[in-house]
């Protein structure tokens, strides 16, 4: 009976405050602006995509710091400090609604320009209603509060560590033929990836191999060029069915398996020096097989991409552990106490407001073992 009459008078309580700090008043963001930046957005989004092959505005696609980046520079400093809509208590400009952007996860299930203006639009929604309440708080001096101060400590650093970690996602590309390679290893047990069957010719020296690519312009043979330059031994021809038996040419692996018949890729960078790439035959996937490879592809590069941003992340970590050291306080670890119950706790802002209560992150310990094992110490 206390708490329903406890969670009656707190409700009371919100109306009141509502009523008194917002009652009346109309949000108004310009429309204009609004337009320009989500169509700089699509700009920015369509030239990413086509940067990689294979995708389309069919795809789910996830805002990076980098197309943030991208786009604030398009827009300039003059629309960037633009008032783009007015609180009682205060105005907010283009460029906080953009930097708004970079501390959460914003995914479009289609990047089309009306699915880029929508999604945008409820984002700015969400921001207006924040930033009303943060200006009110700001006009309150809650920022001097030490109990917020304190609060805020953890925020700061769980962020800072979001931040470092998304900076990674903009090199991470999962191509076609990495997802075709995983549909083949891990969920199919009878396809075979489609085979290459290539021609190669190699050179240690650089000169000689600008020499070929002008013989290979004109469409003569790598026979006949390697006849001509007396390096025979070069020329190698391979049947390649397994990806990663293209791994030989590093980052080019994936273009090389995304090659037709006929054509002619390089010089790739390789152990021995220079090579030239000639696709003679290909097998192409069947119809029926490519549809499922279709209906698992975002599964997969999900799990491809999670993994190889784990790896990096890793790599990353103990390189700085290197450079600046780090030491874990076992007394104190060992003086808590642990449970095995699962529990995530949510603390209510009031007004709508929710969010967790202490910065959630995901496990990320392994890295520690790798790093204790390299050093020489126990972990």
């Amino acid at each position: 009976m206390k708490n329903i009459i406890r969670n009656r008078r707190i409700r009371n309580r919100y109306d009141e405050f509502y009523k008194k700090y917002f009652g009346g008043f109309t949000l108004n963001a310009d429309e204009n602006l609004f337009i320009r930046i989500a169509d700089t957005f699509y700009d920015v989004i369509s030239s990413s995509q086509r940067s990689i092959r294979g995708t389309n505005a069919e795809n789910e696609y996830y805002l990076s710091e980098n197309d943030i980046l991208k786009t604030r520079n398009i827009l300039g400093k003059d629309i960037l400090q633009k008032n783009f809509f007015n609180t009682r208590f205060g105005k907010v400009k283009v460029y906080d609604f953009i930097s708004d952007l970079t501390i959460v996860d914003v995914k479009f299930n289609s990047t089309d320009k009306n699915s880029v203006r929508k999604v945008l639009a409820n984002e700015l929604k969400r921001f207006m209603q924040q930033e009303t309440v943060y200006l009110l708080g700001i006009k309150m001096g809650l920022q001097h509060s030490e109990k917020v101060r304190s609060e805020l400590a953890p925020w700061k650093d769980n962020l800072l560590a979001q931040l470092y970690k998304n900076s990674f996602n903009k090199d991470i590309i999962i191509t076609d033929a990495e997802v075709e390679n995983y549909y083949n290893k891990k969920i199919s047990d009878s396809l075979e990836i489609k085979g290459l069957n290539i021609e190669t010719i190699s050179s240690s020296d650089l000169d000689q191999m600008k020499v070929i690519l002008d013989s290979v312009n004109k469409g003569e043979s790598f026979q006949k060029i390697a006849s001509v330059l007396k390096n025979e031994n070069e020329i190698k021809t391979d049947t390649i069915s397994d990806y990663d038996n293209l791994k030989i040419f590093g980052k080019a692996s994936d273009i090389i398996a995304g090659l037709d018949a006929g054509d002619i890729y390089g010089p790739v960078s390789t152990a021995n020096g220079y090579t030239l790439v000639k696709v003679i035959t290909k097998s192409n996937i069947p119809d029926s097989t490519h549809e499922e490879i279709l209906r698992e592809k975002d599964n997969i590069q999900r799990k491809l991409f999670n993994k190889r941003l784990n790896a990096m992340l890793q790599d990353s970590t103990i390189r700085l552990a290197n450079k600046y050291g780090v030491s874990i306080n076992n007394n104190f670890l060992y003086s808590e106490s642990y449970s095995d119950v699962n529990l995530f706790v949510h603390k209510y802002l009031g007004f709508g407001g929710r969010m967790a209560a202490v910065p959630f992150t995901t496990p990320f310990y392994e890295w520690y073992y790798i790093w204790k094992s390299n050093s020489g110490q126990n972990p």
